[in-house]
């Protein structure tokens, strides 16, 4: 992979929470891991904490309108409280882990189309 940066690398880290689920304490030092080593990756880095469902929808439409046509590869590591049915923002609201991968596909992001992306959801 050529490019510099190699591509966008989104963490998303929901450590506080609106509803009963309780805080995810210590979850910040994965991130720094996270940074250090997408950026040794030649990635470029954007941290998001907290985003509650619809900014994280409003996150996951603006990046696949993006022209990624510059990068080799994407990357997306969502770190949160997960169900069964999927991760949960930081407003409680689940979300299906398909539907946010869909975002990134050739169809709805035609300038990744054919290159590597990278989902990592860390949950608990």
């Amino acid at each position: 992979m050529p490019s510099s940066p190699r591509g966008h690398a989104l963490i998303i880290n929901n450590t506080e929470f609106s509803d009963e689920l309780v805080p995810r304490t210590g979850a910040y030092l994965d991130s720094i891991c996270l940074d250090l080593l997408a950026n040794d990756l030649k990635f470029e880095v954007i941290h998001f904490p907290n985003l509650d469902y619809k900014a994280s929808l409003s996150l996951f439409e603006k990046e696949s309108k993006f022209d990624h046509s510059d990068f080799d590869c994407f990357i997306l590591v969502y770190m949160s409280h997960g169900l069964n049915e999927g991760v949960c923002s930081s407003d409680g609201k689940i979300m299906d882990i398909a539907d946010i991968m869909a975002y990134f596909d050739g169809k709805k992001c035609p300038s990744l189309a054919g290159k590597p992306k990278i989902f990592l959801f860390r949950v608990f």
